[in-house]
């Protein structure tokens, strides 16, 4: 997501003119099949690959591009615009 509607990053993302455009909410009803722990998972993966490095009292310094953090009613939602992920330890992307 790009901080566009999601009828504007379905459009965006399918330019192709040979196929049918998801609707909005059949991309919604797909998105709410995925089950949270995935995340977690490539969470997981990811740090794997990068535990070879230093760390700063056993954390990774990481910057990345842009975070937005939303409060809904129940919930705290946290993104991450990941175009590029700077290690300031060990100074690799």
């Amino acid at each position: 997501m790009q901080a566009h509607s999601l009828s504007a990053e379905i459009s965006g993302y399918f330019t192709s003119s040979d196929i049918d455009i998801p609707s909005v909410s059949a991309v919604s009803q797909r998105r709410d099949l995925l089950y949270p722990e995935i995340f977690k998972s490539i969470n997981r993966r990811f740090l794997s690959s990068i535990d070879n490095l230093s760390t700063l009292n056993g954390y990774y310094i990481l910057a990345q591009d842009d975070t937005q953090i939303s409060y809904g009613q129940d919930s705290i939602v946290c993104q991450y615009h990941l175009n590029a992920l700077y290690d300031c330890i060990n100074h690799v992307f």
